[in-house]
């Protein structure tokens, strides 16, 4: 799968997972990046000098349904998935489910969070059709 066919597979897993949330008509960008141009965001906006899977960037302005970007970096989710034993699209699928969630005000810094996020970001995989 090149290139533009994985991020119009990954386009309909954001709408899925936008629909999930009755959140129907929004829309969120999905963008590929190298593993130095994660580590410059990670440094700059998050004041962390290390490359990451994902980032994502909340939009505020004059379209209320576009909520934003989703930066996933392929080369770093390629090496998660096989440290995890998972497979590459399915690593890659999580991420941007995961990224979706940020970008809905979803978060995983406290436990509390946790608890409420990532059940929700598994059972989003789970679900048939969105893999």
């Amino acid at each position: 799968m090149n290139q533009s066919e994985l991020k119009k597979k990954l386009q309909r897993v954001v709408k899925k997972v936008l629909a999930f949330e009755n959140k129907i008509g929004y829309s969120a960008s999905v963008v590929f990046v190298s593993r130095a141009k994660i580590q410059e965001l990670n440094r700059v906006y998050r004041k962390k000098n290390r490359p990451t899977d994902v980032l994502s960037f909340g939009q505020d302005g004059a379209d209320e349904k576009y909520i934003g970007e989703i930066i996933l970096c392929l080369p770093y989710i390629r090496e998660q998935a096989k440290e995890y034993g998972v497979t590459y699209l399915e690593e890659l699928t999580r991420m941007t489910i995961h990224g979706t969630l940020h970008l809905l005000g979803y978060d995983h810094i406290r436990a509390m969070d946790r608890r409420r996020m990532l059940p929700r970001q598994e059972k989003y995989l789970s679900t048939p059709g969105v893999l």
